[in-house]
């Protein structure tokens, strides 16, 4: 393994952060927004992190502390008309599968 003198560590940072910070500052002057994850790599890496951090989700959904927008309800065997939803981005919100017998959470909203 290669090691990274502190300077020229503290250099990349450096560099990392002001490119974060330019990339703010252009998607404020567009009033633009980014909303995004790569989750799947942080959970097969960080399986125990992962874990807690959706317990954490799941608590803060029981409580009411996280309300999610449900842009479309389907029935389950209508499941393709749901996947068409999303892939030509007509979902605004989450778009849930229903089972018969079961109920939406009131604490979402419409």
């Amino acid at each position: 393994m290669t090691r990274i003198s502190p300077s020229r560590e503290r250099k990349e940072i450096q560099s990392w952060w002001i490119f974060v910070l330019a990339f703010k500052v252009v998607l404020l002057l567009k009033q633009s927004s980014l909303i995004g994850v790569f989750w799947g790599a942080f959970a097969r890496a960080n399986p125990d992190r992962n874990a807690a951090n959706m317990a954490e989700l799941f608590d803060w959904f029981k409580t009411g502390h996280l309300k999610p927008h449900i842009g479309g309800e389907y029935p389950l065997d209508r499941y393709a008309e749901a996947l068409d939803a999303v892939m030509e981005r007509r979902a605004q919100g989450k778009v849930v599968l229903t089972m018969p017998g079961a109920e939406l959470n009131k604490r979402t909203t419409k």
